[in-house]
């Protein structure tokens, strides 16, 4: 097994790739990860794809037998707002092995020759409802990466971006946020009538939350916002901060006379108060 102290990019990608028959996607961000897929159409070898956010999975098989590339099937990077990084989504532990094993069985059937492949089938895994659903889809003419008039395009990373890579600082003043232990004195206290709004989505509430919280998910903030009391302190919980930043930023705007973030969101209170509660 050979190793490779750098990070892929333009310049060595081509290189890199062109050594092996057979490439199996691992990466966590989609610049890599069109980097990838375009050196392995550019160079005609089998990509192997694999994918998880949350609690859902996905593997397909790409640039083999003149099947599609991945931008056949995701054209372009989606918007960083749609694309949160693992610290604001955050991954189920167990799903990452789960789809690298089904990632390992297709290189190996294709290593192999048996079997039917996932070529032109996006296979879709809901670990919450452990359903495997199939999509299908096509070589797309017009792809700018695998079609006949494109097929000689250089790999490039100026055309996609990705929130995960880039350094993630403080949203807000340092007096806007809270340590954990703090909440948790606050809590204890009961002074004042503080509010705990969660704005995770209600499936990572089944996993683990705090007692007593008032579960509002961030994309519906904005139109339920009138539920909540302004002259309530309240404190924003999510899994790793990200979307409660967000969500005390619209409750600041809207004129809540004290809206603080959790610091370091469920992850930290975990790590630092209750670590004996689950967490993915």
């Amino acid at each position: 097994m050979h190793t490779y102290n750098a990070s892929l990019d333009a310049d060595n990608a081509v290189r890199l790739i062109e050594q092996y028959d057979l490439v199996v996607d691992g990466t966590d961000n989609f610049s890599t990860r069109y980097l990838v897929n375009d050196a392995c159409a550019q160079l005609r070898k089998p990509l192997v794809y694999g994918s998880v956010y949350r609690f859902e999975g996905q593997v397909s098989l790409f640039n083999h037998n003149d099947g599609p590339c991945y931008r056949c099937l995701y054209p372009s990077s989606p918007p960083a707002e749609l694309s949160p990084s693992c610290s604001a989504g955050g991954v189920i532990g167990v799903l990452p092995g789960l789809v690298g094993l089904v990632q390992a069985t297709e290189a190996i059937k294709l290593i192999l020759g048996i079997g039917e492949s996932l070529v032109g089938r996006l296979l879709c895994i809901n670990a919450l409802s452990m359903k495997f659903n199939e999509v299908r889809f096509r070589r797309r003419p017009e792809c700018p990466t695998c079609s006949p008039d494109h097929s000689h395009r250089s790999p490039s990373e100026a055309e996609v971006a990705c929130l995960s890579s880039t350094p993630t600082k403080s949203a807000l003043p340092d007096d806007f946020y809270i340590d954990p232990m703090a909440l948790k004195r606050l809590i204890d206290k009961r002074e004042g009538e503080l509010v705990l709004l969660d704005v995770r989505d209600a499936n990572e509430l089944e996993v683990c939350k705090l007692s007593d919280v008032l579960h509002i998910p961030l994309a519906q903030l904005e139109s339920r916002i009138d539920e909540l009391d302004r002259d309530k302190d309240h404190y924003v919980v999510c899994y790793a901060g990200a979307r409660a930043e967000r969500a005390a930023s619209t409750l600041i705007a809207a004129g809540f006379r004290n809206a603080q973030v959790l610091k370091g969101g469920m992850k930290r209170w975990v790590r630092d108060v209750e670590p004996t509660m689950p967490i993915y």
